[in-house]
């Protein structure tokens, strides 16, 4: 059976002119005498991850500072006795300057 001919839809119709939209239907909700079972979310963390909490919390321990090499220095600088080699403090100057200079094309 070939379904009728429908006419064409109308200017001032309520779908040509958008007054009715798309409607989702929703199921009912169920309610019954006895409660749900509880739901519980879990979450597994991969080995790497788990690796990584562990040496972030190792790393965490570790003093910024090292309080007796900055007190060595120190008493080293008050007594004259603290020395740098030039050739360490020329490679730094050098080190810093390449550094500098490549940071500046990019």
């Amino acid at each position: 059976m070939i379904p009728p001919k429908l006419p064409p839809l109308q200017q001032d119709s309520p779908i040509s002119s958008g007054k009715i939209k798309h409607q989702e239907s929703h199921p009912p909700t169920v309610s019954s005498s006895s409660p749900s079972p509880k739901t519980t979310d879990r979450i597994t963390l991969s080995q790497t991850e788990l690796e990584r909490q562990t040496f972030q919390s190792a790393f965490s321990q570790i003093p910024d500072v090292r309080q007796e090499r900055v007190e060595r220095i120190r008493h080293a600088l008050e007594a004259g006795t603290y020395h740098i080699p030039t050739e360490t403090v020329a490679d730094r100057i050098i080190q810093e300057t390449v550094k500098n200079a490549l940071s500046q094309k990019k």
